[in-house]
């Protein structure tokens, strides 16, 4: 059953491979690492975990959602 949640630190992992696997531009999603989505997305000031929404299926990540606001 699909259910959501926030974000958790250890999924970072899980939205890496996600976002390797169905991002906009597989060819450009590729070159994405766990620590380059940390350096990009996690460590910003205004990042908001409470706007990394995880969808979980049966305890596996399928998806995610990111909703906020820039500097």
């Amino acid at each position: 059953m699909l259910s959501y949640r926030p974000f958790l630190n250890g999924d970072i992992p899980s939205i890496v491979a996600i976002w390797k696997n169905h991002g906009p531009d597989p060819a450009l999603a590729k070159e994405i690492s766990a620590d380059l989505f940390d350096r990009l997305v996690l460590s910003k000031l205004y990042f908001d975990r409470r706007g990394l929404i995880m969808a979980v299926d049966d305890g596996q990540i399928v998806g995610f959602v990111h909703a906020g606001f820039g500097p």
